[in-house]
């Protein structure tokens, strides 16, 4: 994942907040921003905010020396001393709390560490490039008191949305076929025909609104590779599909279509269309019957 427009950032080294719902993609753009940058060689690490919280947090960031509290029987770096020449991508930064925020402020604006247990005499400068990541509302955080002002400023300088996958119409065929990719890549058997989506079955899946995101997406894809029938040749198409999912496989998005088509007329008409006008097919795709299917064609006067 890259966006074209964002490269002379990537090749900065400003610290970036990323922000997105859950499963939408932050650390990959994330990823994607250290690869493009000058210290793409150098130390890439993901570390969940939430992991880290309370009397862990100076320790796990700074480091400690021998010592310096109980339990601590050897010096340990930190995540910013492992990081150096390269990129820390905090996730879930909305995690920390006001003190913790401040802590964190103080290194972005000097670039210094001291491990707990050091003197002064003992600061070290980095070159840790910080990308943040947050699925939470930051402004009502700030609002709300539990964000420092002054750290979301810092933060917010440069910030980067990632739609969720639902708003991403234009490119969906493009990243289930990057995901199958990199899914098919997984099976070793290669003797075996390797089966991808058709492009019904692909617009099929298009129907639903996915609100886990990459994550929901390539864990459906996976449970399509795991249960299709991997000696037939050919793609899995529409049919095979919705039977995957009638049988318990990938399923999530089946309710996910038939929610929306409860909700919404126009979607048992987009789907017919996915099927070609197949209205056996749509029934079993949205959970109406088959008298249902054709009183609303009736109804709403659609044509196929």
């Amino acid at each position: 994942m890259f966006l074209p427009r964002y490269e002379r950032l990537a090749r900065s080294s400003h610290t970036v907040l990323i922000v997105g719902e859950t499963g939408s993609g932050k650390t990959q753009l994330a990823a994607a921003l250290h690869r493009q940058s000058s210290r793409a060689a150098g130390p890439f690490r993901i570390k969940g905010c939430g992991e880290i919280v309370g009397s862990l947090f100076p320790a796990e960031l700074f480091g400690h020396e021998r010592g310096a509290f109980t339990g601590a029987d050897h010096a340990r770096p930190g995540l910013l001393r492992s990081c150096d020449g390269g990129t820390l991508v905090l996730d879930d930064i909305d995690a920390l709390s006001p003190g913790e925020q401040s802590t964190l402020l103080r290194f972005l604006d000097s670039g210094a560490v001291r491990p707990l247990g050091a003197s002064a005499a003992e600061d070290a400068r980095v070159d840790v490039r910080i990308i943040a990541t947050t699925n939470a509302d930051l402004g009502q955080l700030q609002a709300k008191g539990a964000l420092r002002p002054d750290f979301f400023f810092r933060l917010s300088a440069f910030s980067l949305r990632v739609p969720p996958l639902r708003e991403r119409r234009a490119d969906f065929a493009d990243i289930v076929r990057r995901i199958e990719t990199e899914i098919l890549a997984e099976f070793v058997d290669d003797d075996l025909p390797k089966r991808r989506l058709s492009a019904d079955a692909l617009r099929l899946l298009q129907l639903h609104d996915w609100p886990g995101n990459l994550r929901e997406l390539r864990s459906t894809l996976l449970r399509v590779n795991l249960m299709a029938e991997r000696g037939d040749a050919g793609s899995v198409g529409a049919a095979e599909l919705i039977t995957l999912a009638e049988a318990g496989g990938p399923g999530g998005f089946l309710d996910g279509l038939r929610r929306r088509a409860r909700a919404n007329p126009a979607v048992i008409q987009e789907t017919l269309r996915v099927l070609g006008g197949n209205k056996a097919l749509t029934a079993r795709a949205t959970g109406f019957s088959r008298e249902a299917i054709y009183q609303k064609i009736e109804k709403h006067g659609w044509r196929l």
